[in-house]
């Protein structure tokens, strides 16, 4: 699958990186439908230095669930959902 990544400062690509999968008996799949930029997104834009690693961007985004580890409760494959910025 495609992500956006910040490689450093204004150093931004869109890369193949492995496909999303259940790790973990409380993780779920999802398929983005629908994104957006947070302003969270944008503070290393300017300063990252490359020593500090490549970062996957974007954390707000509309998605269905397409699949879901054997301990999930709360969610079924099908179901839309929303992955808003929870930090205060």
């Amino acid at each position: 699958m495609n992500a956006t990544v910040l490689h450093g400062a204004r150093d931004l690509r869109v890369e193949e990186v492995p496909d999303a999968e259940i790790l973990e008996p409380t993780d779920a799949v999802i398929r983005v439908f629908c994104a957006c930029i947070c302003g969270r997104d944008l503070w290393p834009y300017k300063n990252l230095d490359p020593s500090d690693g490549a970062r996957v961007m974007g954390h707000e985004a509309f998605a269905i669930v397409e699949d879901i580890g054997p301990d999930v409760r709360t969610v079924n494959p099908g179901d839309l959902g929303a992955a808003p910025n929870r930090d205060p």
